[in-house]
């Protein structure tokens, strides 16, 4: 059975660049991106008996940031978020994906820009944004490998489909 799909089937699918390129223009939406911040974070968490301790080691970690010590550093260091070992690294982030306190900060701060103490219920937050990007589309190189396995899929399923059709033309079968 393998044998035969590999035949009829497999070896038959192609792609052409120009069906990988019409998919693209026609589902241009699918590939589009928000706008976008290159976000370091250092997060401290509050607890009840804690929070005058937290918001005041916040407020010192903030003065040493603007003393020219390194965020990574001070991330490394003092963060109790899960991107400590990473110096605070939060990499591309959507607005979506951010608290709203956190993403109205963060979207309005300028690229190498650093954000006062952010108190939220959960925990104080310093941000700092390494860059920003705005809304596009994804170029077709990025995505071209995508588009091909999903037209390879939706090729090698109508030609299966088509195959079992045409065997089922030539074979007679009765059901008892």
């Amino acid at each position: 059975m393998r044998q035969l799909q590999a035949k009829n089937i497999y070896q038959e699918s192609i792609v052409s660049p120009h069906k990988i390129e019409r998919y693209y223009l026609d589902n241009k939406s699918e590939y589009k991106v928000e706008d976008q911040v290159k976000l370091r974070m250092i997060v401290l968490n509050k607890t009840s008996d804690q929070e005058a301790e937290a918001k005041g080691l916040a407020q010192e970690i903030l003065t040493k940031l603007k003393e020219g010590v390194p965020f990574s550093e001070m991330a490394s260091i003092h963060s109790q978020g899960s991107q400590r070992s990473q110096g605070g690294e939060w990499g591309w982030v959507e607005r979506s994906v951010l608290r709203k306190e956190l993403a109205e900060v963060a979207f309005s701060l300028k690229p190498g820009e650093l954000s006062n103490v952010i108190d939220t219920p959960p925990a104080f937050y310093l941000m700092l944004v390494e860059d920003r990007r705005t809304a596009h589309s994804k170029p077709l190189n990025e995505v071209q490998a995508e588009i091909e396995k999903t037209l390879m899929t939706k090729e090698r399923e109508k030609r299966q489909k088509q195959y079992i059709d045409k065997l089922r033309k030539k074979t007679f079968v009765r059901y008892f």
